[in-house]
């Protein structure tokens, strides 16, 4: 996973233990937008196919179109999230 990332160039990040509170950025500005495009992504699937449930096979498929939809995992709701929380300030 930690070659992946570095390739991807992904920053891991890790919280000690009972810092969860810390991971309200991710609450706020990424999580959202994710679930809302999985949600279409996933609707629209259930639509096409008739089916109502998801195989391991076709979950890859489906994550990879919302990857590729530009609607999940942006920057800039990575930064936002940690702006609006107070954690970080850009300016």
């Amino acid at each position: 996973m930690i070659e992946l990332a570095i390739e991807n160039e992904v920053e891991l990040l890790t919280f000690k233990p009972k810092t969860t509170h810390k991971m309200q950025p991710y609450d706020v500005a990424v999580f959202g937008p994710v679930k809302k495009a999985w949600s279409t992504i996933v609707e629209r699937y259930f639509q096409e196919q008739g089916y109502s449930n998801i195989s391991k096979d076709v979950f890859a498929e489906l994550f990879a179109k919302l990857k590729k939809s530009g609607k999940a995992f942006q920057r800039r709701h990575l930064i936002a999230g940690f702006e609006v929380t107070g954690l970080f300030n850009s300016i």
